[in-house]
């Protein structure tokens, strides 16, 4: 391949690749069509080389950054003139490869579906609109947001209190920045967030993340990685708090005595695996045991056992086992079994 084929191959890659400019205020967006103009393009090799050894004044560093630089860009956000959702005709969006993600930001807030899934119809739905924030007594409205974008980064910037979202392999990092101290006696901040869609929320363990689940009780997005510093790199105390009556999350700072702008820092990512039964009730993964490698392909396999699962029998008990791979679990189960006698509970130890 010549220098100059290479050359063109990446000039065109890189225009392939290059985000539509778009510019927002007032939450409106323009983008302008491309020409009309008929251009007639030579016939070329488009095969990525493995290796630059016959062009000069290039080394395998300059191209392994020209494809990673390839790479990062699928996770910028850009403007999407159609989206999964029936309800929303076009918005930002940014797609999570690593994390099996597509978020759309909408004038309101996030909208978080898979990014890859079957049928016509997103399985499941998360959303996240910013309310209020200030002193805990006296959390006041935000004010409409303007939306800036600008490779993998959103911002909502609503006078005060900037919200903005990093889209890269880590997940959907979420921040806020406050310019200003609210006027709280004891220098505590809050952030009030309202969640829409159809996961629920659950406090873990050590009350420092939420865990979000889809109605048959598979989790599928964790939110934690809460961290909160001001001006100077001061580590401040954070903790959040669920308030399931009015589908809210808080954030609470303890700011007092902080140098502003203060960050407040939450990451939003998935779990490696996931499964369920798509059986209410049927406590789907009351025993997990490893299987070995039934299929010989050098990788364990897992079996997951479902003990109330019906099929025919109530309460009769399922086992699943899913393959391993270099690439993970399987999504669908390779192989079952079940007892097909009421009330045994097939699974209940796996």
């Amino acid at each position: 391949m010549s220098q100059k084929t290479v050359l063109s191959w990446i000039l065109n890659l890189a225009l392939l690749f290059a985000p539509t400019r778009v510019t927002s205020r007032n939450l409106t967006a323009t983008v302008s069509p491309p020409s009309q103009t008929a251009i007639n393009i030579p016939e070329m090799d488009t095969t990525l080389p493995n290796t630059l050894t016959d062009l000069p004044n290039t080394d395998e560093n300059w191209w392994a950054a020209v494809q990673e630089n390839i790479r990062q860009s699928e996770y910028h956000v850009t403007w999407q003139k159609q989206t999964y959702l029936a309800d929303l005709p076009a918005a930002y969006q940014a797609p999570n490869r690593a994390h099996n993600l597509r978020t759309y930001f909408t004038p309101q807030g996030v909208r978080v579906i898979p990014r890859v899934f079957e049928g016509e119809t997103p399985p499941w739905e998360w959303g996240l609109v910013l309310h209020g924030y200030g002193a805990p007594d006296a959390v006041q409205p935000v004010v409409e947001a303007t939306l800036t974008a600008e490779g993998h980064r959103l911002e909502y910037r609503r006078g005060p209190i900037t919200e903005w979202y990093v889209n890269d392999e880590r997940g959907l990092e979420q921040g806020f920045t406050l310019a200003a101290s609210p006027d709280s006696p004891d220098g505590a901040v809050m952030l009030v967030l309202t969640w829409t869609g159809t996961l629920r929320p659950a406090m873990s363990a050590d009350e420092q993340a939420l865990e979000w689940t889809t109605p048959g009780g598979v989790r599928v997005l964790r939110y934690d990685s809460l961290l909160a510093y001001d001006a100077n790199g001061r580590d401040l105390p954070i903790h959040i708090q669920l308030d399931p009556d009015n589908a809210a999350i808080q954030l609470i700072v303890e700011a007092a005595g902080a140098v502003y702008p203060i960050t407040i820092d939450p990451l939003a990512t998935t779990p490696d695996w996931s499964a369920e039964s798509d059986q209410a009730d049927a406590n789907f993964g009351y025993a997990v045991g490893t299987a070995g490698d039934v299929n010989g392909d050098g990788y364990s396999d897992v079996i997951v056992g479902a003990p109330f699962y019906d099929n025919g029998q109530t309460n009769e008990g399922w086992a699943f086992v899913y393959h391993g791979s270099a690439s993970g679990l399987s999504a669908a189960a390779a192989w079952t079994a079940k007892s097909d006698q009421n009330g045994a509970c097939f699974g209940q130890s796996v």
